[in-house]
């Protein structure tokens, strides 16, 4: 009687941490924090809305990600909710690249390659083409949107860095949605291979993150296995001891 309720608590356990550890996929982040709800007090032209070509980098404290880690799906941007004037289609050549980084929004420098972590990751790299939708609101919806073919692997510790070369543009001019925020700074030039440029901290882009992400990495299967005979080795001691 007690093998069979020791057994049937072990399976409950093994099965809560499978479920568990799948429940939480399809994570979304948002910079600033309440960015899903609250439109920035701020417009931007840079990277994407200016009629030049450019280079941009954003840094993103670890804070903003509570702990979640995996795989990036997406980056979304949104037009700003208070720009209300139609666009021409706009036409892009451009590079996003993601990288881990131990630079801090606090930190940041008017160079740019010292903010790069120890890997970086190409996660776009060619011809984007962004249309308007002509519905305004504010805020409006995340629609400016590069799938990043799960590419970039977050480690849920580090800052993640985003860069973004424009090597041509041209078509309509537009605003993004901006923000101020302690958890994200920007350097920006209008050169695509520039060396440095304008340090502008605690100011950036409203941005969202999609992950294929999971706050608790999945547990391997042996380490569900070792839990397993242990318990169940337990079990035999005592009745042996009994």
């Amino acid at each position: 009687m007690h093998g069979k309720l020791v057994i049937r608590h072990l399976l409950s356990l093994l099965l809560t941490l499978l479920c568990f550890s799948n429940s939480a996929n399809g994570t979304l982040i948002y910079a600033p924090g309440n960015a899903d709800t609250v439109e920035g007090e701020y417009r931007n032209g840079h990277p994407l809305g200016g009629n030049t070509i450019s280079r941009y980098q954003q840094i993103y404290n670890a804070e903003l990600f509570k702990g979640v880690q995996g795989t990036l799906d997406r980056v979304n941007f949104r037009l700003d909710g208070d720009f209300e004037e139609s666009f021409d289609e706009a036409k892009f050549d451009l590079t996003i690249t993601l990288s881990n980084t131990d630079t801090y929004a606090a930190s940041t420098t008017a160079m740019f390659m010292p903010h790069f972590g120890l890997e970086s990751t190409v996660v776009y790299d060619g011809e984007y083409i962004l249309t308007d939708t002509e519905i305004r609101s504010a805020p409006n919806p995340f629609n400016i949107s590069f799938d990043v073919n799960d590419l970039f692997y977050y480690d849920g510790q580090s800052n993640i860095l985003l860069d973004i070369t424009i090597r041509s543009r041209e078509g309509g001019q537009f605003y993004l949605d901006a923000a101020t925020s302690p958890n994200f700074s920007r350097i920006f030039s209008n050169h695509p291979n520039a060396g440095s440029g304008v340090n502008d901290r605690y100011f950036g882009l409203v941005t969202q993150f999609d992950f294929n992400a999971s706050q608790i990495p999945e547990p391997p299967i042996w380490s569900l296995l070792l839990l397993s005979t242990f318990c169940l080795r337990k079990y035999n001691l005592k009745l042996a001891n009994q």
